[in-house]
C-alpha cells in the first residue's frame, strides 16, 4: 500500500511542477502589439507587464488588467492546493477537483490574455494595430492543461 501511495504522490508532484513552470512563464512574452497591415511587432510585453502595466518613454503602453491578475491568481491557487495535497495537509478528494477546475479555467484565461489586456497604445491607434498571443501565454496555458490532465489521470488510476 505504501508503494501505491508514493506513486500517486508523483502525480501530484508532476502537476505541481508543471503549474510552477506555467507561473514562471509570466516572465516570457505573453502579448504582442502587431501592426495590422505590416504585421511587424510594435511592442512585446511579458505577462507581468501585460498584467500590472507598462510605460515606455513616458507613454503608457499597457495598463493594469484585473482579469490577467485573476488568471495568475487561479493558477497560483491551484498550485497551493496541489502542494497542500503533496504535503498531506489536504486529504479530501474535493481538493483535487477544485485544483483541476482552477487549472482548466486558468488555461482558458491564458488563451484570452490579449482580450483581457488593456493597451492605451492600441486604443490610440485603433484598427492599425492588434493584440496577439505570445509564446509565454501559450506555454502557460499548455502547462496548466498538463497539470489538470495529471490530476485527472491520478484520479482515474486511484480507483
Amino acid at each position: 500500500m505504501a508503494k501505491k501511495k508514493s506513486s500517486l504522490n508523483l502525480w501530484y508532484c508532476g502537476a505541481a511542477l508543471f503549474a510552477l513552470v506555467a507561473v514562471i512563464m509570466m516572465f516570457v512574452t505573453s502579448v504582442k502589439i502587431v501592426g495590422s497591415v505590416t504585421k511587424e511587432s510594435h511592442f512585446v510585453a511579458s505577462g507581468l507587464q501585460a498584467t500590472f502595466g507598462y510605460t515606455e518613454s513616458g507613454a503608457s503602453i499597457f495598463s493594469f488588467s484585473f482579469m490577467n491578475l485573476i488568471t495568475y491568481a487561479l493558477l497560483l491557487a491551484g498550485l497551493v492546493l496541489v502542494c497542500l495535497k503533496v504535503c498531506g495537509v489536504a486529504k479530501s478528494n474535493l481538493v483535487d477537483l477544485v485544483a483541476l477546475g482552477l487549472f482548466v479555467v486558468a488555461g482558458v484565461f491564458f488563451f484570452l490574455m490579449p482580450s483581457f489586456s488593456v493597451s492605451e497604445y492600441a486604443k490610440n491607434l485603433g484598427s492599425l494595430v492588434s493584440l496577439q498571443l505570445g509564446v509565454g501565454a501559450i506555454l502557460s496555458a499548455v502547462f496548466s492543461f498538463v497539470s489538470a490532465c495529471l490530476l485527472c489521470t491520478k484520479a482515474l488510476l486511484k480507483k
